[in-house]
């Protein structure tokens, strides 16, 4: 579903969300050209996007789409290895929803993730890098967001049903605060770019 270098040029990184596979292949000078190392994923978690920890590349957090998680991975010579799995969803919410976009908050010390359906930004610390946790939930003021974007200190969400961009400040990123102020696009789903 999704496909990237690592920010330090030593690695590859994709997701396999049919199989719930993290797939990792090596890079850079004199990198044989192997098979990639696959970490199995919980069963049914359909792992979509991901993204690298700021300060440290060998770390990625990976957001599963079917079971609304994260999982923190860390890229070793041997593999990708799993360091820990949380929840983007309240506890208690027995609705159906899909995870679908994660951004790193200005400053690198929070993940930003999107839940459609449940219309949620999740926040999560990164305060211990290796084990994230779930600080809050914020209305996006729309409906099934599917994708955002950072610019500065703003986070603009891409609500796709109901046709507009909702505004938030993020001066606090453990607190983003919507601006009361949102953007009419038609059905906008794509990474928005600013």
């Amino acid at each position: 579903h999704m496909i990237q270098a690592s920010p330090d040029g030593r690695w590859l990184v994709g997701t396999d969300l049919g199989r719930d596979r993290l797939l990792v292949w090596p890079l850079g000078p004199g990198a044989p050209a192997v098979a990639a190392t696959e970490l199995a994923l919980s069963p049914g978690s359909g792992p979509r996007h991901f993204a690298f920890h700021p300060a440290d590349p060998r770390l990625v957090y990976v957001l599963q789409e079917e079971s609304s998680t994260l999982s923190a991975v860390e890229l070793t010579p041997g593999g990708p290895r799993l360091l820990d799995e949380i929840p983007l969803l309240p506890g208690g919410f027995a609705g159906t929803n899909y995870a679908s976009d994660l951004l790193v908050a200005p400053g690198g010390g929070h993940l930003y993730a999107l839940n459609r359906l449940h219309d949620s930004l999740a926040v999560i610390s990164l305060s211990e890098a290796r084990k994230p946790r779930l600080l809050d939930h914020h209305w996006v003021h729309g409906s099934y967001p599917r994708s955002a974007c950072i610019a500065g200190s703003h986070l603009y969400v891409c609500n796709q049903r109901s046709d507009q961009l909702s505004h938030f400040d993020l001066g606090r990123p453990e607190a983003p605060r919507f601006m009361v102020r949102q953007t009419p696009v038609p059905s906008p789903a794509g990474a928005c770019a600013l």
